[in-house]
């Protein structure tokens, strides 16, 4: 009842009256099971699951994997002892309720992406892909797609494949044009049969060796799935292609020279976040390339994270591809403030993270137009 007054009164979410059922502890996982295939029905929307502390992982990865495969619909898992804490449950269940929100895909805040600072950049129907891998304990690695759907980047496509054991390289480029051709389908039906004529991807998880192998995989796998997706559409202009590897690793570090207002010396301190590093002498010579500062450090110094444009058809300028991406960094719904790469790269690896780690198999096709692995 908390939980729907709060969504009522503070962010104006109606929810209708649940259905309880109550399981035991005692009676093992098989009887959650059995409860959810008795109780969940496909106009189920919503299923919110108490755990309890003992063998939480346990029941967490059996009830994901039952409402991803079997019963799907969008799921909330709430630790007992969580909601338990009476000095803070204002704010545990208004931050579940924003979850919730953000699993719907609803807008949890807006950012400005078509701007005089970004232009050109969105002045035509565009799409923001990320694309990551994740390695999991056992070595194998899971592909994280997402595509945004709508001009503000709030809503998406997302999908995550494992690939094949030996042959991730092999795989990823199949997997990548599946991906992205079930995205521009999603995209027209989002957009009244209007396909993207501008698709910017950033690829995250990528080293400067894997450069020349992305180049000739997936950057041509990307170019012939958008001129079949053209061509079916009888559509005569080329869909442009921005191409953006990532890297978060970097050996790289700067500094802001600053003075102390009582001594009058002058020490350094991190930079200021949004602060962009694009000059010649730690630019790539055979790519354009950035640094960017997208979070704020207190303790450390602040790691930046590096990006390079290894395709541009679209010719963006240096300005627009960097307050974009910048901006985008603000668009990660279960983070309030900026994350280090931009928020469809993040959605990519956290659905990356969840498949690997928690279903091992590719989620049912009835949850990929949500955010159900925040």
């Amino acid at each position: 009842r908390s939980v729907r007054d709060i969504a009522q009164v503070a962010f104006h979410m109606k929810m209708n009256e649940p259905t309880r059922i109550n399981v035991t502890y005692d009676s093992g996982l098989q009887e959650l099971e059995r409860k959810l295939r008795e109780s969940v029905k496909p106009t189920t929307q919503f299923v919110l699951l108490l755990t309890p502390h003992k063998d939480s992982t346990k029941v967490y990865r059996m009830f994901k994997q039952a409402t991803c495969r079997d019963y799907p619909c969008i799921t909330q898992v709430v630790k007992s002892e969580t909601i338990r804490k009476r000095q803070s449950i204002a704010a545990v269940l208004s931050r579940i309720v924003l979850q919730i929100n953000a699993k719907f895909c609803g807008p949890l805040w807006q950012v400005d992406l078509r701007c005089e600072e970004t232009d050109p950049a969105f002045r035509r129907p565009t799409m923001v892909i990320g694309i990551d891998i994740f390695v999991s304990r056992e070595c194998e690695q899971y592909m994280g797609f997402a595509a945004s759907l709508d001009p503000a980047c709030t809503e998406y496509y997302s999908i995550a494949y494992p690939l094949d054991a030996g042959l991730e390289n092999e795989s990823v480029p199949i997997k990548l044009q599946e991906a992205t051709r079930d995205a521009l389908l999603h995209f027209a039906q989002r957009n009244k049969d209007m396909l993207p004529e501008h698709v910017i991807v950033y690829r995250g998880s990528v080293n400067p060796q894997d450069w020349a192998r992305l180049e000739a995989t997936e950057i041509e796998a990307l170019k012939h799935i958008l001129s079949v997706a053209r061509s079916a559409a009888q559509e005569d202009t080329n869909m442009a292609l921005t191409f953006v590897a990532v890297t978060k690793r970097s050996n790289m570090r700067f500094f802001q020279p600053t003075a102390s207002a009582s001594s009058g010396k002058t020490s350094v301190k991190n930079p200021d976040v949004g602060t962009v590093v694009d000059c010649d002498l730690l630019r790539h010579p055979d790519a354009p390339s950035f640094y960017l500062m997208n979070q704020a450090i207190n303790k450390g110094s602040a790691v930046p994270t590096q990006f390079v444009v290894l395709c541009d058809t679209a010719q963006m300028s240096a300005n627009s591809l960097q307050q974009l991406t910048y901006r985008l960094s603000f668009l990660y719904f279960n983070c309030t403030c900026s994350v280090r790469v931009p928020a469809p790269l993040q959605y990519a690896k956290k659905i990356a993270h969840f498949v690997g780690t928690a279903l091992k198999f590719v989620p049912h096709k009835r949850l990929l137009r949500t955010m159900f692995y925040l």
